[in-house]
C-alpha cells in the first residue's frame, strides 16, 4: 500500500490528534537542494529517524541532527527544514 499523505496533512493530524496518533513509515530522508554529502552519510546520520510509527517530532530531530552535521562540516550558512512535498514511500524529503 502506498501511504501519500502531505506535510501538511501530517501536520494537520497532529495537531488535531495528539503528535503520537500522527505516526508513519519513514524509510529514507532524501536532501533536495544540497549535493554536500551523499545519500549514504545521510542515511547514516538520521538512522534513529527512520522506522515505523515515525511523528513529526522525531521528523524535526532528523532535521536538527542533519542540521548539526552540516555545522560540524564547517557549512555554517546551511539551513535545513522539511520540504513541502508528499510523503510517499516512506520517503521523507529535507531542503537546504
Amino acid at each position: 500500500m502506498k501511504l501519500r499523505l502531505s506535510l501538511l496533512g501530517l501536520f494537520a493530524l497532529a495537531d488535531f490528534f495528539g503528535a503520537a496518533h500522527a505516526a508513519l513509515v519513514v524509510r529514507r530522508y532524501v536532501v533536495d537542494g544540497g549535493g554536500v554529502f551523499s545519500q549514504a552519510q545521510v542515511d547514516a546520520a538520521l538512522v534513529a529517524d527512520t522506522g515505523t510509527n515515525v511523528d513529526v517530532a522525531r521528523m524535526q530531530e532528523a532535521v536538527a541532527r542533519l542540521q548539526l552535521l552540516y555545522f560540524q562540516n564547517d557549512y555554517d550558512s546551511v539551513r535545513v527544514s522539511l520540504a513541502a512535498t508528499e510523503i510517499t514511500n516512506g520517503l521523507v524529503h529535507l531542503k537546504t
